[in-house]
């Protein structure tokens, strides 16, 4: 089973897969699988490896800052005097890849693909 990592709680339990993983937005709480926080996401951030989350049940905005290693957290951006990613909670999916050019992020998880054209 996919394990949830809170920031405070620093556990390293063993990885799940997307089917097993349980996400949740970081504003309501409603809870969604990692395919459907994707399909809930809009535009990229390649720079700095973040997607744009709208959370389909409170329609609250957060971010999504992707890892390697099947690693990604919800959070969201804290823009001064820099912008830095505040992560509310961290998840690992080991079949999730992904690719980033400078005009989009591709996220993968087995057969899916997810494409987010980056914010101009």
């Amino acid at each position: 089973m996919a394990k949830k990592q809170k920031t405070n709680e620093k556990t390293n339990e063993e990885c799940g897969t997307e089917q097993e993983c349980i996400t949740s937005c970081p504003l309501c709480k409603a809870q969604f699988t990692v395919t459907q926080l994707l399909e809930a996401c809009t535009v990229a951030w390649t720079n700095q490896e973040w997607i744009y989350f709208i959370c389909p049940e409170c329609k609250g905005h957060s971010h999504v800052a992707l890892r390697r290693g099947g690693e990604f957290a919800i959070g969201y951006i804290d823009g001064g005097p820099g912008p830095c990613f505040i992560e509310s909670e961290k998840y690992c999916v080991p079949n999730m890849k992904f690719s980033i050019r400078n005009d989009a992020i591709t996220v993968r998880i087995d057969e899916k693909i997810f494409r987010f054209t980056a914010k101009l």
